[in-house]
C-alpha cells in the first residue's frame, strides 16, 4: 500500500528511477516506473522473491521484491535490484519478473547489524503502512485469542492495549506448535500485507512464549514496604527503581537481541526450521548461521 495510493497500473515501464526503498513507500514514484535499489540488505526469503531492507532499518525501509521464480539469494546477501513498481491488492513491490530490464545483483554479503525495529501492536493497528515489508519486534505482551486456522493464521491480543489485535502467519514459524491461549513476549518477523490485513511473518522460533500464569500473593502494606522500603530510601545499597527504569524502552542493545547478520540468519530460507526463541551466533559461512535456539531472545 502507499501513502500516495495510485489506482491504475500502467502496462508500460516509464523511465528508470534511482532511489531509496523510503522514497518508493512513501509514495515518490508512479505505478509502473521501473524503480532501481541499490545496496540493499534481504531480511526473508520466499519461494518467488524476498525481503528486503535499507541499512540502517527505519520506518518505511523495506520492500518485498517479486522475483516469480526462486529470487537465488539468501538472507544477509547486499543486493542491487530493478524492477517495475506494482501494487499488488495494495501490496507494494518491485516486480522483477515483469521487467525486461528487471535484475537482482548480488554484491556479496552484508557484513554489518540490522536490527529489527522495535513497535508496538497499537502502532501496527494505526500505522501499519509504516511498517509494510519492514524487519520488526513486536513488544507487546500477547495472547493468543484466535488458534491457527487452515491458511496458518493466528490471531494475538495485547496485554498491554487490550481490543488491538494482529494477525500472524505461518510461512518461517510452525504453526503446530501455536494454541489458543499460548502467551507472547515479543515477536520478531517481516510485516506482509494481504487481503486487507496486515500479518506478521515471524521469523523461525523468533517469538517468545512465555507462561501466562502469575502466581499471587497475600501481602500487607507493612510487608511490602519491608520487601522494597530499602531499594528506594536514598542512600541505599540497592539501586532505586525509577520511572526511567520502568518505561526504558525494550531495544536489542538492552536484551542482548541479536542483530540480522550473516553469522545467524544466513540460515534462514525458504524451508521453514522449527527452533526455541533465541538465536545464537554462528559462523559466516553461509547456511551455517541459524545455529540453534533457547530463551527467548535474551
Amino acid at each position: 500500500m502507499k501513502l500516495l495510493a495510485t489506482v491504475l497500473l500502467l502496462l508500460a515501464a516509464g523511465p528508470a528511477f534511482a532511489g531509496t526503498i523510503i522514497d518508493l513507500q512513501m509514495g515518490a514514484f508512479t505505478v509502473g516506473s521501473q524503480i532501481v535499489v541499490d545496496g540493499a540488505v534481504v531480511t526473508g526469503v520466499r519461494y518467488n522473491g524476498f525481503f528486503m531492507t535499507e541499512d540502517p532499518n527505519a520506518a518505511y525501509a523495506g520492500v518485498w521484491v517479486f522475483t516469480s521464480a526462486a529470487p537465488g539469494v539468501a538472507v544477509g546477501d547486499l543486493v542491487d535490484v530493478a524492477g517495475l513498481y506494482e501494487e499488488y491488492y495494495d501490496f507494494t513491490e518491485i516486480n522483477v519478473s515483469t521487467d525486461p530490464n528487471g535484475y537482482v545483483t548480488v554484491l556479496g554479503e552484508h557484513m554489518g547489524a540490522i536490527y529489527p525495529l522495535p513497535v508496538t501492536v497499537t502502532e501496527l493497528a494505526v500505522n501499519g503502512e509504516a511498517y509494510e515489508s519492514c524487519f520488526i519486534m513486536v513488544t507487546d505482551g500477547m495472547i493468543v485469542v484466535n488458534a491457527p486456522n487452515a491458511y496458518g493464521e493466528w490471531q494475538v491480543e495485547s496485554y498491554e492495549a487490550p481490543g488491538q489485535f494482529l494477525w500472524m502467519d505461518d510461512y518461517w514459524y510452525d504453526d503446530t506448535s501455536v494454541q489458543l491461549g499460548h502467551c507472547y513476549d515479543c515477536a520478531t518477523g517481516m510485516l506482509a500485507y494481504s487481503f486487507g490485513t496486515y500479518r506478521l511473518e515471524p521469523i523461525a522460533g523468533a517469538i517468545c512464549v512465555v507462561d501466562c500464569t502469575v502466581p499471587t500473593e497475600n501481602l500487607s502494606f507493612g510487608e511490602v514496604k519491608s520487601l522494597y522500603g530499602s531499594e528506594m530510601r536514598p542512600g541505599s545499597a540497592h539501586p532505586a527503581v525509577t520511572g526511567d527504569a520502568l518505561r526504558a524502552p525494550r531495544v536489542p542493545g538492552a536484551l542482548g537481541l541479536p542483530a540480522l547478520s550473516p553469522s545467524w540468519l544466513q540460515g534462514l530460507q525458504d524451508t521453514p526450521v522449527t527452533a526455541g526463541c533465541a538465536l545464537s551466533r554462528g559462523d559466516h559461512r553461509r547456511g551455517r548461521g541459524l545455529q540453534g535456539i533457547s530463551s527467548c531472545l535474551r
